[in-house]
């Protein structure tokens, strides 16, 4: 059923990870400009990594992996499967934009966002809807066995 807890946990990873393309995650400032970087490749500067690119996929896979685990409900082994696709994609996203900079121009400072912590809630999202999978699985075994 789509009105399980474990769907609210899997609709926020959704949108927290909606939440990266429009909020700047990382932001370098010099003496004379600032520049801020949400996770969207478009109108990337002059020195941008192209790592920039592979947290854009990487984002782009952790919205559309949620919807398709939303609507797994009915077979809850690939829903959990698909969950925990969910915390090793956040945790990749996670390690990408924490140790490789966006931006590799001299005399810039590099500063994070509170949007640069939203893949740890991700990642906890993720594992909170992981537990609730794995209780319904519970549930339904039990009930089974009674029969």
């Amino acid at each position: 059923m789509i009105q399980r807890i474990q769907t609210v946990f899997l609709l926020s990873v959704a949108i927290i990870a909606a939440l990266l393309f429009v909020f700047p995650a990382e932001v370098y400032a010099s003496s004379t400009e600032t520049i801020f970087y949400t996770l969207l490749p478009f109108g990337v500067k002059e020195g941008t990594s192209p790592i920039i690119y592979g947290l854009f996929a990487t984002n782009i896979g952790l919205i559309i992996l949620a919807f398709v685990s939303i609507f797994q409900y009915k077979n809850r082994k690939k829903q959990l499967k698909t969950s925990r696709l969910l915390m090793l994609l956040s945790a990749m996203q996670v390690s990408l934009m924490f140790v490789f900079s966006l931006y590799n121009k001299e005399g810039y400072t590099k500063d994070y966002t509170w949007a640069a912590y939203l893949p740890l809630a991700m990642i906890v999202f993720s594992l909170l809807a992981g537990i609730f999978i794995k209780k319904d699985e519970e549930l339904v075994r039990s009930a089974d066995r009674i029969r």
